[in-house]
C-alpha cells in the first residue's frame, strides 16, 4: 500500500510538472513574441554603399521607431556573423549630434544580433559586409533584412562606385541623381513590410578598377555625404574623456600622497614658513653699527661711516 501511495503522489507531481510547462508555452511564450512585434519603425532607410572606402559593402540603417512606444526600449538588429563588429551603433545625444551605444552581440550561426537600447527613437546602425564579391570585374551583393520588426516605411539608397557603370538591382529602383559629393545615388521607395516578412535586394554592377569611392571624393574635393561624423566626433569625445580622466587620476594621486605622508607634509609647510620668515628678517629688520652707530642700509656687510664689519 505505502509503494502505491507513492507512485500516486509522484504521478500527481509530475501532472502539476507537465501542466506548468504547458501554461509557460500557452502564455508566456506568446507574450514574449507579442513584446517583440510590437515594435514598430516608422521610417527606415538602408544605404548601400559598395566600395566606399573598404573593398566591401557599407550597409547604413537610419531608422526611426515608433514614438508611441515606452522608451527607454530594447531592440535587436541583425547583421551577417562574417561582418565582425559593427561599425557603429549610435544614438542621438544631448547636443543632437551622434554618439556611440553600450551594445552586445548574440551570435546564431550565420547571422549575429546585436542588442541595445534606446531613450529615443533615432538611431543609426552600420557594418561592414564582406559578402560583396570583387573577385572579377562583374561585382554582385545580396541585401537581405531579416524581418524581425515591422516596417512601415522602408527605403533603400544604393550609392554607385566610382568607376562603376552597368548597374542594375533587383526590384528596380529610380533613375540615379547626383548626390553633393558628385556620386551617383539610386533610392527607391518598397512600401510597408510585415513583421517576419524578409526584405531582398539584388546589386550587380561592372567594375575594372579597385579604386575606392573615398578616395575619389577627397581628391576632387566634393562633400563627404557623412558617413564617419559619428566616429570622428565620438573620436573627439572619448579622447578629451581620457584627457580628464588622466587629470582626475593625478589629483587623486596627490592627495592621497599628501594625506599618506603628513610627516612631508608639515616639513613643506615649515619649510615654508621658514623661508618666509629670513626673508622677512633680512628685508624688514634695521641694522646699526655696533661701533659708531650709524644705520647700515640693505646688502651693506661694513659700516659706511667706519669701515666696521657689521653683526648680521
Amino acid at each position: 500500500m505505502l509503494g502505491l501511495y507513492r507512485q500516486h503522489l509522484y504521478n500527481q507531481d509530475m501532472r502539476k510538472l507537465i501542466l506548468l510547462s504547458l501554461l509557460f508555452v500557452l502564455f508566456v511564450l506568446p507574450l514574449n513574441v507579442a513584446a517583440q512585434e510590437s515594435i514598430l519603425i516608422d521610417t527606415m532607410l538602408v544605404q548601400l554603399w559598395p566600395e566606399y572606402d573598404r573593398d566591401e559593402m557599407l550597409v547604413i540603417y537610419r531608422i526611426q521607431l515608433s514614438a508611441d512606444l515606452n522608451y527607454p526600449v530594447a531592440i535587436s538588429l541583425p547583421m551577417p556573423t562574417a561582418a565582425g563588429e559593427p561599425n557603429a551603433v549610435a544614438v542621438p545625444g544631448d547636443a543632437g549630434n551622434l554618439v556611440l551605444t553600450p551594445y552586445e552581440m548574440d551570435e546564431q550561426g550565420e547571422w549575429t544580433f546585436v542588442n541595445f537600447t534606446v531613450e529615443t527613437p533615432i538611431v543609426q546602425f552600420e557594418y561592414y559586409d564582406p559578402g560583396l564579391s570583387t573577385s572579377s570585374d562583374e561585382r554582385q551583393y545580396q541585401y537581405l533584412w531579416e524581418g524581425q520588426y515591422a516596417v512601415e516605411a522602408f527605403s533603400v539608397q544604393v550609392q554607385q562606385p566610382v568607376g562603376a557603370s552597368q548597374m542594375q538591382t533587383s526590384p528596380g529602383l529610380d533613375a540615379p541623381v547626383q548626390g553633393p559629393d558628385s556620386l551617383q545615388y539610386h533610392n527607391g521607395d518598397l512600401g510597408s513590410a510585415s513583421a517576419g516578412q524578409e526584405v531582398t535586394l539584388d546589386i550587380s554592377y561592372t567594375k575594372a578598377a579597385d579604386t575606392l569611392s573615398a578616395e575619389a571624393v577627397s581628391q576632387t574635393g566634393a562633400d563627404d555625404p557623412g558617413v564617419s561624423v559619428v566616429a570622428n566626433s565620438i573620436d573627439w569625445v572619448r579622447w578629451v574623456g581620457w584627457g580628464l580622466g588622466i587629470l582626475g587620476v593625478g589629483i587623486l594621486g596627490f592627495a592621497g600622497y599628501r594625506w599618506l605622508n603628513p610627516v612631508a607634509q608639515k616639513d613643506t609647510f615649515r619649510q615654508g614658513r621658514r623661508g618666509t620668515a629670513s626673508k622677512k628678517t633680512r628685508s624688514s629688520i634695521n641694522v646699526f653699527c655696533h661701533n659708531c652707530g650709524m644705520q647700515a642700509k640693505a646688502g651693506d656687510k661694513f659700516c659706511r661711516e667706519c669701515g666696521t664689519a657689521l653683526r648680521l
